[in-house]
């Protein structure tokens, strides 16, 4: 995907301590080759294949599927629910987060034992395959 790409190049420079870098590309441009909303409904068939999955832990997260990267999904999504909320003001802001346990507490008041629960809830929200 030319448009990932093109996009690590601009932002690994500027942010590359971030750790919504990788998933704001994600979001952005997609990847392999598969836009934004392919991976939300790819991240929701895995949780439903794999329902033990705990995103509290998706920094960390051994994936069971090559082709999702969990821990770049999971900063996408936070990205889009931030981008519709406030647009590119609050993207900006995100990249200045130097944790996610920072991010999650400020953006939604959110400790770590509330996130497996509320990322589980966005994905089923934008997932474009509902049955």
């Amino acid at each position: 995907n030319n448009l990932h790409e093109v996009l690590h190049l601009y932002l690994n420079p500027i942010y590359e301590k971030s750790p919504v870098n990788h998933g704001l590309i994600y979001y952005l441009g997609g990847s392999l080759g598969q836009n934004f909303n392919y991976l939300i409904n790819k991240m929701n068939e895995y949780l439903s294949k794999y329902p033990a999955t705990d995103l509290s832990t998706f920094e960390t997260l051994e994936t069971k599927d090559i082709t999702l990267h969990i821990n770049h999904t999971v900063i996408g999504l936070i990205c889009k629910i931030i981008d519709e909320k406030e647009g590119v003001n609050g993207l900006k802001r995100l990249l200045t987060y130097n944790d996610i346990n920072t991010l999650f507490k400020k953006e939604f008041g959110l400790d770590k034992k509330e996130w497996d629960s509320f990322l589980k809830r966005k994905f089923k929200k934008y997932n474009t395959l509902k049955k």
